[in-house]
């Protein structure tokens, strides 16, 4: 079968490939399809290269150039598809792609099986279904069900086998076209089920020999992204890998996306260095106890987080510290709480290799539901959700304030 994978508008390619296309490309292949991976964004980036900022609602505005230039070319990319002669179309859908997803399928249908996965179908499945442009929907995971949804109509969930090790294909792809970016990830999935975040997938292990093998074979590299939701989950795994990856030598910079405010980090530190780990991100945000049990985050004291960010820049790791401005339950007392934390941080860390950074909250596709019960925010947008004590006007006048307040090294984003 002949199978064209499709990444739609408007995703920014710095953070690399598609990698959920690549994975499933790899497995599609192995049993023997014919598969190609379109992805539509390099072209669009470097013909307009500026000003991909997005809203609160995960898009780019609808008078941004990139977003007018491509909606008048849509046919020429759903023809440049059909040229192909797939008997499958597949579309990976996120927030900011799938409107542009769903006018495409709608043009594809009339002649090609389509069929989607990615965030916006795991949460919203039957309603992607109903538009009647797609014959199936996966959700969650989609190395299993594809290949259901090649030949059957309907939604379809399945979990990895744990015994297979599935991995990406990077060959589909020219890095040269994503600026030498190379996502990765050791780990698939969170054990974590914070309130904020949609990441609540089954948790996976890579072995991590496959982590060297990729490290070591990746061609026009010139950074890389561990893209974990939790990297360091299982200490001991942790320490383990980068054990592994120091051996490698890796002269390249490696960006870690989500980091857990663990015990241990002491043991592990120093090979992430030696491997070539430059940056971290860590998710405490807030500096309030209170508020962190109430986001559901896993419980650890402001002292480990303290202790984990001072390991980190000790060996000059650049630590990007990330806090939520206005959750829905945030007291005035909360955000002081995280003001001094941030404060303590500067002081008793070397502060040049940290960054704070603290973000509007925003109400993510898939969590409305929880939000409207748990804390009565009334409207859907994350660009316009208000509640008893927020709405968008009184979180702007707050973060005038706060502009005010937080570290040179702080920044506060709100819109």
């Amino acid at each position: 079968m002949k199978i064209v994978l499709c990444y739609p508008p408007f995703v920014t390619p710095v953070f690399g490939p598609p990698l959920g296309l690549l994975y499933l490309g790899s497995i599609l292949r192995e049993q023997g399809h014919e598969v190609s991976v379109y992805d539509i964004n390099p072209g669009l980036f470097k013909m307009f290269p500026q000003g991909w900022k997005y809203s609160r609602d995960f898009e780019l505005p609808p008078d941004h150039a990139a977003v007018t230039y491509a909606y008048e070319h849509i046919y020429e990319y759903c023809e440049k598809i059909l040229a192909e002669e797939p008997d499958v179309v597949g579309f990976s859908l996120l927030y900011c792609n799938y409107k542009f997803g769903i006018k495409m399928a709608e043009i594809l249908a009339r002649k090609v099986r389509c069929i989607a996965g990615g965030p916006q179908c795991t949460f919203h499945p039957e309603e992607m279904l109903q538009l009647g442009c797609f014959h199936a929907i996966a959700t969650g995971y989609g190395e299993e069900s594809i290949f259901d949804m090649l030949y059957a109509d309907g939604v379809f969930s399945k979990n990895l086998k744990k015994e297979r090790e599935y991995l990406p294909d990077y060959s589909f792809v020219s890095l040269h076209d994503y600026n030498g970016m190379l996502p990765v990830v050791t780990t698939r999935g969170c054990p974590c089920r914070c309130h904020f975040c949609t990441h609540h997938l089954p948790y996976y292990y890579h072995e991590i020999n496959t982590i060297a093998r990729i490290l070591e074979n990746a061609k026009d590299v010139k950074k890389i992204m561990f893209n974990d939701s939790n990297l360091n989950a299982n200490p001991e795994r942790t320490k383990a890998l980068f054990q592994r990856l120091a051996l490698l030598k890796n002269t390249i910079p490696i960006h870690i996306v989500g980091m857990q405010v663990l015990k241990g980090v002491e043991e592990y530190v120093h090979l992430m260095a030696q491997s070539g780990v430059t940056e971290a991100r860590l998710g405490i945000e807030s500096g309030s106890l209170r508020e962190r049990i109430s986001m559901n985050k896993p419980a650890f004291t402001n002292e480990l987080a303290l202790a984990v960010i001072k390991e980190l820049t000790r060996f000059n790791i650049t630590a990007f510290v990330q806090f939520i401005f206005c959750y829905p339950d945030q007291t005035e007392e909360d955000r002081q709480e995280t003001v001094r934390f941030m404060s303590r941080v500067n002081r008793e860390c070397d502060a040049q290799y940290v960054r704070h950074n603290w973000y509007q909250f925003v109400v993510h596709h898939g969590t409305e539901a929880f939000f409207n019960m748990r804390y009565g925010v009334t409207t859907t947008s994350p660009n316009t959700w208000e509640n008893t004590m927020y709405n968008p006007g009184k979180i702007r006048a707050i973060g005038e304030e706060y502009k005010n307040i937080v570290p040179e090294n702080c920044q506060l984003f709100v819109d």
